[in-house]
């Protein structure tokens, strides 16, 4: 689960630019950054943009994970995603079933939302669950709200955990 840790990184630099405006910092790429980021309109269309592209990233590599995990346990190959998800987590017995299906389901629909323009499917059924302290509400044909990056990073982080059996380092 390498990825998570990548997408950390790359977004601790705006986190140190930020703090230099806080410290008076000068200079001509500071400038340039400074006047950007005080665009709204700019701002809020790269913080979407970069969340769905980090999301399709992330997901690549959290799919490939669970296919081959589910494939180590059981031998078998399983198409659907939400199937296999619900499969795996069963064959493990793991505590909070319910929780941990919810939010690959919450993290799944917005991913799948994405190919209709962040619209919940028309023909899918309503679906309400929590994720990260929130209540994600999908509604057949309504828009879908985007998930954090690092949040979509630490859930899925707290999965790779669990399906592994691993204790988190501190």
């Amino acid at each position: 689960m390498n990825f998570t840790s990548v997408l950390f990184f790359e977004f601790s630099s705006h986190a140190l630019l930020e703090s230099s405006r806080e410290r008076g910092a000068q200079g001509a790429l500071f400038s340039k950054y400074i006047r950007l980021s005080e665009n709204q309109i700019l701002r809020d269309e790269y913080v979407r943009q970069n969340s769905i592209g980090h999301l399709f990233v992330v997901w690549i590599f959290y799919e490939k994970y669970l296919r081959d995990k589910y494939f180590e346990i059981t031998g078998r190959t399983e198409f659907k995603i939400s199937k296999l998800f619900k499969k795996l987590i069963n064959a493990l017995e793991l505590e909070n079933f319910e929780v941990i299906y919810s939010e690959f389901e919450v993290i799944r629909n917005t991913r799948n939302s994405l190919h209709d323009g962040g619209c919940y499917n028309r023909t899918f059924s309503y679906f309400e669950a929590d994720f990260k302290d929130t209540t994600y509400v999908f509604e057949p044909g309504e828009q879908v709200v985007p998930l954090r990056v690092m949040d979509v990073c630490d859930v899925m982080y707290s999965h790779y955990l669990k399906l592994e059996r691993l204790k988190e380092c501190s």
